[in-house]
């Protein structure tokens, strides 16, 4: 299954600079005498404009304005033969396909912009379910505010249109930070539109693998094979159901207010002498929540637990499967090991800023509960009994499962006796292609 790919069809909803717009356009429009205002709100709502937009900004902040080498023909067959080796050694780990529908994977090795570029791209979708969940929640907020006179909500009313083209800016400013430190294509546990491309940034591997004092070559292949296995992983139809379904929701549970922004700074540099409040600035727009004018809601921190209790395990199996694959390749004494482990352990502040908006953080707890569960499954019934996870939807551990490795492997062994274990695929099958593709109606 694959998300859906963004339509440029569809447009953000009318704005009060709509021709004919309630209080716009008018008699009464305090703008009426100013055509360009109205030309230029229809500009900034083109989905086509505010995706340029986001793009160049995205490939602007990975490489900070500056113009960057391309990836030299050397590297890219060195980095290519390096993929190959690690799908291999990915599918053997994990008896899995690589890519949902089983193509080959296409391996692009690139340079930051270029990762921030199809990052951008593959990751449109879920920008913008999170950009339509705040147009809903603003048109709510406007309705109860239609009333309201004044400068506050003159203010929202003109916020309203760049709405869009801010949602679309912030995406393509949190994914040019992540560029910058990326080395492959999952920093974050985040399905993508295209599940057979694999994105090597070599100018990150190479740094990444200087700062630590590692070969290059082993960097490359452990970013690889991790790569690979989640891409495995987040393919599984279940799974990858459950996770789009969950982040579905998590975006639908922000509220969003036009003239947050401007409460927001309000509140936080009101009390501030004007020198600390030009200091304090650029921290407070850093904040993708402040720039949005989102606020999260109650039910949203429910969806964000279930989403880091699921992700938790999927981390766990993600990280443990790498290290068991790269074992086999670089020996059980690889000092890249340690390098990713430490990175694991505090991840780049560009990935977590993205993770929250989206609802894909796992904190450093819940990751450690995700390798107690996977340690204590492969200990009582090695790599087969893990690989019950991918067999049913119904395998999904619970959250006091996760917990209790023991009580899981006993409920699936009780599911197994009534049910029978051959219609996910058999005990002898934990993780092939039968399976998964019989799955995939499974939510």
């Amino acid at each position: 299954m694959r998300l859906p790919i963004y339509d440029s069809a569809m447009g953000p909803p009318d704005t009060p600079f709509d021709e004919g717009a309630a209080g716009w356009g008018g008699e009464d429009d305090p703008l009426g005498a100013w055509p360009l205002m109205g030309d230029l709100a229809k500009l900034l709502r083109s989905p086509a404009v505010s995706r340029q937009a986001a793009d160049q900004l995205a490939v602007a902040v990975a490489t900070d304005g500056q113009q960057e080498a391309n990836v030299s023909p050397a590297d890219r067959v060195t980095f290519s033969d390096l993929a190959g080796i690690a799908q291999r050694a990915a599918e053997a780990a994990t008896g899995l396909p690589i890519t949902a529908d089983h193509r080959p994977v296409e391996v692009a090795v690139v340079n930051r912009g270029g990762w921030a570029h199809h990052a951008l791209r593959d990751w449109r979708p879920h920008f913008q379910q999170l950009q339509e969940a705040l147009a809903a929640a603003r048109g709510s907020a406007e309705a109860h505010e239609a009333e309201s006179e004044g400068p506050e909500a003159m203010l929202r009313r003109l916020m309203a249109p760049l709405a869009p083209l801010l949602s679309d800016m912030t995406a393509g400013s949190l994914i040019g930070r992540l560029g910058r430190v990326a080395l492959g294509s999952y920093e974050l546990l985040l399905p993508r539109v295209r599940s057979d491309r694999l994105l090597l940034v070599e100018p990150n591997i190479a740094a990444f693998a200087e700062a630590w004092s590692l070969p290059r070559d082993d960097t490359c292949l452990w970013v690889c094979v991790h790569s690979l296995i989640a891409n495995a992983a987040l393919s599984v139809p279940s799974l990858h159901q459950r996770l789009t379904d969950l982040l579905s929701r998590h975006a639908q549970g922000f509220d969003m207010d036009p003239g947050g922004i401007v409460d927001s700074l309000q509140q936080r540099l009101g009390d501030l002498d004007p020198e600390r409040a030009m200091a304090e600035m650029p921290a407070l727009l850093a904040s993708p929540e402040m720039l949005l004018g989102a606020t999260g809601t109650e039910r949203q921190e429910e969806v964000a637990g279930q989403l880091e209790e699921l992700l938790s395990v999927v981390t766990g199996y993600v990280d443990f499967t790498t290290e068991q694959a790269c074992s086999q390749l670089l020996g059980t004494q690889s000092p890249v090991r340690e390098a990713f482990r430490r990175r694991r352990l505090t991840p780049p502040g560009e990935a977590r800023q993205l993770a929250r908006l989206l609802g894909v953080a796992v904190d450093a707890e819940a990751a450690a509960r995700g390798g107690r569960f996977v340690d204590g499954v492969t200990e009582r019934s090695g790599a087969e009994g893990l690989g019950r996870l991918w067999q049913s939807a119904e395998n999904w551990p619970t959250p006091s499962e996760v917990s209790a490795a023991g009580l899981w492997l006993a409920r699936l062994d009780v599911y197994g006796d009534s049910e029978g274990s051959d219609a996910a695929g058999g005990e002898g099958d934990p993780g092939g292609e039968d399976p998964v593709e019989g799955d995939s109606g499974a939510a």
